[in-house]
């Protein structure tokens, strides 16, 4: 039930009171008032401080339209709204420049123009910046049952035992945090490096998170001990770095510690086997900082539910482990289908082909020896032809090399009339000169084109395709078959495989390349077709950025919506309130602003809102609502 109604003379306004009376209801309509009038009309002049004992300070110089709202805890620290159009709600808050708001207590500072600071001991020092969070993280990092209080620090003996960081740091979310970052959560050193301000100290720079820091023109820090320490710079998760300008460190404890650099090609093995691969695209921009961080040394981590990027020339999708298989899987299987043939001069392959694995055997004939010799450490192959003879009627002279017959079936008489040894094995030298005549040996080449090599006759071995190496010593008779170190032929057919010693082979069942690189492979063209490096590799980059941004502007859009579905609104007959809300979402910040009315009768409501995010989108909303 209504006590009394009063009369306000000063600003013309009456109030509904309950059971007790107070004197200050001219001054709470007076910053009621003031709300409104800056909320409804941009020409609207309101400069006021409510607060104990002198605790709050709306300071009338430099403009107007100032909002303080607080307590004096502290000899200096007075809720101060000097900046035009500011607004510092807290005991010690102090909201400085033009459109600046400060939401906490001493140390809150929103100094930057339209800069935003919420929490203790959060700075927002850069123009346009938002800090959120606090400098306090003695309730994460301590063991429940056992705290360390404000002042005890390292090498302090507290109850019983010295203080480190080892007992500071006791509790399971501080060794989760050491385990992902390599750091304590906490330094308990000293003052300065137990207690450290979450700030935003570049222009445009949002920071969200306890003892966070965004240094940084642009950047973006979100997640407790996070810092995006370069302009463009964004840290998303606790403890994560990022130091280079425009980088990205991803996830807890990432770290962007090393630079980026252009890579147009890459060399593979050493020395004769090294091969060049050049081309690369996507490569004409990179910098230092053009990075994307997802660990950091020894912390390393997976990137999963990649889809399958783009594969052409230009393309720097990323590409996902299956479309390395298929391409693994392909080069395999064009491998194992491929084969080599053998084949004489001027004759048809033997067998259907060597495959890889499979042997090629030079196998010694009727009167030939056959050598195969490595070629000293290269990959060719000598293969050498020695005709073998009985040494009973024709032996080779093992120095000179000539062919001679032997003369021990014959004797010379005392009369120098030559007799045989055996019966009949004596001809006269008619029959030696008709012998004679009608020697030799028939020469035909694989059965064909048989002719008679007259004694003192000359036989020419040559190779008319280069193929096979003929040669003849100087001062012997050995002739020498080598395979040319490069030969020319149409077809080899191998039986079984083709293999080097110590390299690639291949058999019936596939190819194996022996650890080597295959290389020149062309950009592959259609869907059966093999791709290269090149073309893998600049299959990631186009997914990331395309993530990105449909990412951040529906993630923008959910934390706009937070911030406005967090504005309050009055709920006695006749009042009115002015409301502001912050909304986070998945890296992604809401800024709202909102005024609401209920009508005398508290029959009606009428609600409006403006909204704004960190992809620079900006949102309306009006309202209204009839209760009974």
């Amino acid at each position: 039930m209504n006590k009394a109604v009063i009369f306000c003379s000063t600003h013309r306004t009456q109030v509904v009171s309950g059971r007790y009376r107070s004197a200050g209801i001219c001054g709470q309509l007076k910053i009621i008032s003031a709300a409104v009038l800056l909320a409804l009309s941009g020409q609207a002049m309101a400069d006021y401080a409510a607060g104990d004992a002198g605790g709050a300070a709306a300071t009338p110089g430099g403009g107007s339209r100032k909002i303080a709202i607080g307590t004096n805890q502290t000899s200096d620290g007075v809720t101060t709204a000097s900046g035009n159009m500011s607004i510092a709600i807290g005991g010690g808050a102090q909201a400085v420049d033009t459109q600046s708001i400060a939401i906490g207590t001493k140390g809150t500072q929103a100094l930057g123009n339209q800069s935003i600071a919420i929490g203790g001991d959060t700075v927002a020092s850069g123009a346009d910046s938002i800090a959120i969070g606090g400098d306090d993280l003695d309730g994460v990092a301590n063991d429940p049952a056992d705290p360390i209080p404000y002042g005890v620090y390292n090498g302090a003996t507290y109850g019983g035992s010295v203080v480190d960081n080892d007992r500071f740091n006791a509790s399971q979310a501080a060794q989760d945090y050491r385990a992902m970052t390599g750091q304590y959560l906490v330094d308990n050193t000293d003052a300065t490096t137990r207690y450290i301000k979450t700030e935003a100290n570049g222009a445009g720079s949002v920071v969200l998170g306890v003892q966070s820091k965004a240094v940084g023109d642009l950047a973006t820090a979100i997640g407790t001990g996070s810092k995006a320490e370069a302009s463009g710079s964004t840290a998303f998760g606790i403890g994560s770095v990022a130091s280079k300008e425009n980088s990205v460190a991803l996830g807890a404890g990432s770290k962007t510690s090393t630079d980026a650099a252009a890579v147009d090609g890459a060399t593979i093995g050493t020395g004769a086997d090294a091969v060049a691969y050049s081309g690369f695209a996507g490569d004409e921009n990179v910098v230092a900082g053009d990075q994307v961080s997802v660990g950091s040394a020894g912390y390393e981590r997976q990137i999963k539910h990649v889809a399958p990027g783009a594969i052409t020339a230009t393309s720097t999708d990323a590409i996902n482990g299956s479309q390395l298989y298929v391409v693994a899987n392909g080069l395999q299987n064009q491998i194992r289908s491929s084969s080599w043939k053998i084949a004489g001069n001027d004759k048809a392959p033997v067998g259907d082909g060597v495959n890889p694995d499979e042997q090629v055997n030079f196998i010694n004939g009727s009167g030939t020896i056959v050598t195969v010799e490595q070629d000293g450490a290269s990959n060719d192959f000598n293969v050498k032809y020695d005709v073998n003879v009985d040494n009973t009627t024709i032996e080779i002279d093992a120095g000179t090399g000539q062919v001679k017959a032997k003369t021990s079936g014959i004797t010379t008489s005392t009369a120098g009339v030559a007799t045989a040894t055996t019966p009949a094995a004596l001809a006269t030298a008619g029959d030696i000169a008709d012998a004679i005549n009608r020697s030799g040996f028939t020469l035909t080449a694989q059965g064909l084109n048989d002719s008679l090599v007259s004694p003192g006759g000359t036989v020419d071995m040559n190779n008319s395709d280069g193929n096979i190496v003929i040669t003849k010593g100087a001062s012997n008779n050995d002739v020498t078959y080598n395979l040319a170190n490069s030969i020319n032929v149409t077809n080899v057919t191998a039986t079984n495989s083709i293999a080097i010693a110590g390299g690639p082979s291949m058999t019936t069942t596939g190819i194996n390349a022996g650890g080597n690189t295959i290389t020149n492979v062309a950009p592959g063209v259609n869907g059966t077709d093999a791709v290269n490096v090149n073309q893998l590799r600049g299959a990631t980059q186009n997914l990331y950025q395309a993530i990105d941004d449909v990412a951040d502007d529906a993630n923008a859009g959910s934390a706009s919506a937070i911030a406005a579905a967090n504005l309050p609104q009055p709920h006695d007959p006749g009042a009115s309130m002015v409301s502001a809300g912050l909304g986070y979402y998945e890296g992604q910040t809401g800024l709202a602003v909102g005024l609401s009315t209920i009508s005398d009768n508290g029959r009606w409501v009428i609600k409006g809102s403006l909204t704004t995010n960190t992809e620079k989108h900006f949102g309306a909303g009006v309202g209204v609502g009839y209760q009974w």
